[in-house]
């Protein structure tokens, strides 16, 4: 039985749980994040962050996919 990715219906190839587009995106997150959480001084949360990305207009609808998964994961 496969597993499918956390973001859509792909296989998921890493132990995240994400296929490779979803696991890229990821990726590249948790890097920018790491941006964000300087300019306000460690004052965001993980959480913050991503419900500020989601109120982005120019977020792309794969970005909101792991951005959804994500927040679902802090929700269980």
């Amino acid at each position: 039985m496969k597993k499918s990715c956390k973001a859509c219906l792909s296989e998921k190839i890493f132990s995240h749980g994400y296929c490779s587009k979803h696991y890229n995106i990821l990726k590249n997150l948790e890097k920018h994040f790491k941006v964000w959480s300087d300019i306000y001084t460690n004052n965001i949360s993980w959480n913050e962050y991503l419900d500020r990305l989601l109120k982005l207009k120019d977020t792309g609808i794969y970005v909101r996919e792991v951005i959804h998964a994500e927040l679902k994961k802090v929700e269980k």
